[in-house]
């Protein structure tokens, strides 16, 4: 008994909002769905066992949906031949290259145009090109026919309906379509995706030993990229420590300094009073060479006095003995007279000379004080040079520390 094979064509896409052909009102919601779904790779043939009501169907859609443009230039689009078959077509390469064949050779052109930059509707609705895609129906019904057999297609009774809650799609190469893996996933509800986008098995395995490679290496460069840090930070501490050692250093050298510099202030101030002093000690000085010419002419007049206090002393002998001897009262008066005169004599020579020593005493207790001062400011000039050279010593060697 020859099997009754029920086949429709679906065309939807977006070619001036949502839109499609062919469709029949229990797969409209089905067809609806695919507006706005992400998928991995451009271009693929999905494939599907879904359930409508009392029917159970395969659908089987081959979609472009990379730059698609609608007709006035929006992005966003998709394209889209879907094929219902009341059974399960196991030759899943086949019917990729019936349906992409047939997107290249009747779509493209008449529906969609290249522009280089992706694809571009030329109509707003599929209405418009209702006799071409009813054509491309037939067309398609035919080649199966003719070119499959009845072992193609796979009953679906026993097949198992996808759970909602359910999103594996197994990806497959149209090169390593393994027929009864496929049917085996497709009994259990799985989704399948057959693109020549989709790694081999062998492209996967080099994939897959390149990922591993890729992750050991970056493996490997993170830990010596931790190991650099780790002893980058190490240097940077070690040189933090170094500032702030060469910091405290730097500080207490300035410390050195500031009171190196207050002391040279303190002792530029000192050595200014000093100066001054030193004038006031030069003028001393020249009081001290003038007291010494006075006192040189005071011990000359002092010793000029003792001549002549000597002298009186032999003039007042002489005038007692000539007293005794004389019994002349004349004599004695004018003895009397002449000693008068001499005592006065006598007493204004006492009292000039009393005068004179007088100054002589003030003049040589100027010159002791004199004398006195210009040592000590002498000491002190010298002793405040002293320190000064210390402290400019001082300041040179912890300036070159």
């Amino acid at each position: 008994m020859r099997m009754s094979y029920n086949i429709k064509l679906y065309v939807h896409g977006v070619p001036n909002g949502q839109d499609s052909w062919g469709v029949e009102d229990f797969d409209s919601s089905y067809i609806d769905s695919f507006y706005g779904r992400k998928f991995k790779v451009p271009a693929q043939l999905f494939v599907e066992v879904m359930r409508f009501g009392s029917n159970v169907n395969c659908y089987y859609t081959y979609m472009q949906t990379e730059n698609v443009q609608d007709k006035d230039g929006r992005t966003g689009s998709y394209l889209a031949l879907t094929l219902r078959i009341n059974y399960y077509y196991a030759d899943l390469r086949n019917m990729y290259n019936l349906l992409e064949a047939a997107y290249y050779k009747f779509i493209v052109g008449e529906v969609v145009e290249n522009t280089g930059c992706g694809i571009l509707y030329k109509i707003a609705d599929f209405a418009q090109v209702d006799t071409m895609l009813g054509t491309l129906e037939k067309e398609l019904e035919k080649y199966l026919m003719q070119f499959s057999v009845d072992a193609d297609f796979v009953s679906l009774n026993g097949i198992a309906l996808p759970k909602k809650q359910q999103v594996d799609i197994i990806s497959v190469n149209p090169l390593e379509c393994d027929t009864d893996i496929i049917l085996s996933y497709i009994k259990k509800g799985g989704k399948i995706s057959v693109s020549s986008l989709h790694s081999t098995k062998h492209e996967q395995l080099i994939i897959q030993k390149m990922n591993s490679e890729i992750q050991e290496t970056q493996r490997k460069a993170q830990h010596d990229i931790q190991t650099v840090l780790h002893d980058k930070e190490s240097e940077i501490q070690t040189i933090k420590n170094e500032y702030k050692d060469v910091e405290h250093t730097i500080g207490k050298l300035k410390k050195k300094v500031e009171n190196a510099n207050s002391e040279i202030e303190r002792l530029n101030i000192e050595l200014s009073n000093a100066g001054k002093e030193l004038e006031e000690t030069r003028k001393y000085e020249q009081k001290y060479s003038d007291a010494q010419k006075e006192l040189n002419k005071f011990n000359e007049f002092v010793e000029s006095i003792q001549n002549n206090l000597s002298v009186l002393n032999g003039t007042t002998s002489n005038m007692s003995n000539m007293n005794n001897s004389s019994g002349n009262i004349e004599s004695g008066r004018d003895c009397c007279k002449s000693s008068g005169k001499s005592v006065v004599r006598k007493y204004r020579f006492i009292f000039c000379f009393a005068v004179v020593l007088m100054m002589g005493i003030i003049v040589f207790i100027s010159f002791r004080s004199c004398t006195n001062k210009k040592e000590k400011m002498d000491i002190n000039v010298e002793k405040n040079n002293d320190t000064l050279q210390r402290v400019v010593d001082n300041k040179t060697l912890n300036t070159f520390d």
